[in-house]
């Protein structure tokens, strides 16, 4: 029902969609345009000029020299956040139900409440950015995600500690560093993953929940980055970003020798190149722009299992 009212409220005060594809030579793109302007002085108009106001707290950790960047910002509508609370407020309670122990349970609980105004709250805030490779061909990794009242996830946090097995602890140090006034918990990799290790080495990780936010980082700049997205300020982001640049692929298995070699010649010739990019941004007008670049398609056929060159 929901759905259909925001498509009845586009079509009623919708004033033009736009729509345009072609080949950039000059960037060596070929990009999808769509674009949807409302007429001026309705609801949808202020709508989009809202969208388009939206801030971050982790755009200063989304570079564009990033392997890859991922991002979500956005307000979800009062009539959804309504539709979902008793969900939440289930899955909550069936949470609980399968912890193991009485001890489980509340801990569980505990941390489980303190992240429900955040759900409830309805802002969604989530970076993802990956870094690299380096010189030892290892990449470096940030995950963040937006909180309303994260003192008492830290809180939770804590108290799960010493619920963990002995070996688990002993990879854990709290407060180990401290950034912007914030407590940065490292941990350590005893027995890392061997896929994991391999893409980004067997140092520490690190883990910062501060009031508006909860951080985690990994690899040979896990500390680096922890600092960069504690100390950077909001910023303007879009709605929706998706940029991966080529040295991305250079993350896949040794299953794909022909892709990943494909990939670094193009790289020889322009280093810093980018493959994919999705934006979506409101202001003016609603804009979702789709880019991809001519060099990717000539290999893209190695994906499949086919050879890079293939045309």
């Amino acid at each position: 029902e929901m759905v259909t009212k925001q498509l009845v409220q586009v079509i009623r005060e919708g004033q033009e969609v736009s729509f345009s594809f072609g080949l950039n030579r000059r960037s060596d793109e070929i990009a999808l345009d769509l674009g949807l302007k409302a007429r001026p002085g309705t609801e949808l108009e202020k709508t989009i000029k809202e969208l388009g106001r939206s801030r971050s707290r982790f755009a200063g950790v989304m570079a564009k020299t990033n392997t890859l960047n991922v991002g979500f910002h956005f307000n979800l509508p009062s009539q959804l956040r309504e539709a979902y609370a008793p969900l939440l407020d289930q899955f909550l309670e069936d949470a609980i139900k399968k912890a193991a122990n009485q001890k489980q349970r509340e801990a569980a609980e505990k941390f489980l409440e303190a992240l429900m105004p955040t759900f409830k709250a309805g802002e969604i805030d989530i970076a993802l950015a990956i870094r690299g490779p380096d010189k030892n061909n290892l990449y470096s990794l940030v995950m963040a995600a937006g909180l309303k009242d994260g003192t008492p996830v830290e809180r939770a946090v804590r108290d799960l500690v010493p619920m963990l097995n002995r070996g688990d602890r002993e990879q854990l140090t709290l407060d180990a560093v401290s950034v912007a006034g914030t407590k940065v918990h490292r941990i350590d990799q005893k027995k890392p993953d061997p896929e994991q290790a391999e893409r980004f080495g067997k140092g520490p990780g690190y883990l910062a929940i501060r009031d508006d936010a909860i951080v985690l980082t990994m690899g040979p700049e896990a500390l680096q980055l922890m600092k960069e997205t504690l100390t950077s300020a909001p910023g303007p982001a879009p709605l929706m970003r998706f940029d991966m640049g080529m040295k991305a692929f250079l993350m896949l298995g040794d299953d794909q020798p022909r892709l990943k070699e494909a990939v670094r010649q193009l790289l020889v010739a322009d280093p810093g190149s980018d493959a994919i990019s999705v934006t979506l941004t409101g202001g003016s007008t609603l804009h979702l722009r789709y880019g991809i670049k001519v060099p990717l398609l000539r290999i893209i056929p190695g994906l499949s299992g086919e050879g890079a060159d293939s045309q």
